[in-house]
């Protein structure tokens, strides 16, 4: 075949998708499936055309990859520090049009992007913890919430925090704006940059799907939501 007669020998020249398949390609067929199937349909031609036109591949070039892989590897989270990195990480395998839809969607004011997951999570999840909360942070949680989540969440609390948090919504006009922030702040760098990560799949380019962070319990912000609200408690 014609690819079969390129020689790579300079690994500069390597695009991200290259770098992909040449992964792949190194890991083996047992190993590689797994991490193949992770990818959608549009990743997976974008790897499997650059796999098709590589042709040989030099020791050399092979050996600089896996010393970056390392080195990345080794790095941990710090592979995704910035905005910019991502971008440049999600070019390296996704459509210009899908980039900036993700990067759009990262970029958004922190309470509409954070709120809207929470809103994703099981109803009756959200209901067993908040039935052991301060009604002030059950009316701030459900105020910001998808008003359709919030009306499924309602009944399955008992009555008595259910009347007591719909009375407190009504008067939320009153809460110390920087309470909010510092609410929308936790849940935005404790679910939104993981998001992030699990809106892409693995590059190769970057890697940053090994990263050591583990995915946030939702109970577990939640329980932080309490703390930012704690001093804004008052009887109504």
């Amino acid at each position: 075949m014609a690819g079969q007669s390129i020689v790579r020998d300079n690994y500069v020249a390597l695009t991200g998708p290259e770098k992909a398949s040449i992964m792949f390609l190194a890991l083996g067929e047992k190993r590689a499936a797994p991490l193949l199937e992770r990818l959608d349909e549009d990743e997976i031609r974008i790897v499997t055309r650059a796999m098709s036109g590589l042709g040989n591949i030099t020791a050399s070039v092979l050996e600089d990859l896996i010393n970056r892989f390392t080195e990345q590897f080794a790095k941990g989270g710090s592979v995704v520090g910035s905005y910019e990195s991502t971008e440049r990480m999600l070019k390296a395998f996704l459509p210009d049009d899908k980039v900036g839809e993700i990067m759009n969607y990262i970029r958004g004011p922190a309470g509409r992007t954070t709120w809207e997951k929470l809103s994703s999570v099981n109803e009756h999840l959200l209901a067993k913890y908040l039935s052991g909360e301060h009604p002030q942070t059950v009316a701030v949680v459900l105020s910001k919430l998808n008003p359709d989540h919030s009306a499924k969440i309602l009944p399955l609390l008992p009555r008595h925090i259910t009347r007591s948090a719909m009375r407190r919504i009504v008067k939320l006009q009153s809460i110390p704006q920087e309470v909010v922030g510092d609410v929308e702040e936790v849940l935005h760098k404790e679910l939104m940059l993981n998001y992030a990560l699990a809106a892409t799949t693995d590059s190769m380019n970057n890697w940053p799907r090994f990263s050591t962070a583990p995915i946030p319990n939702p109970l577990m912000i939640l329980s932080r939501i309490s703390s930012a609200t704690c001093r804004i408690r008052r009887p109504l």
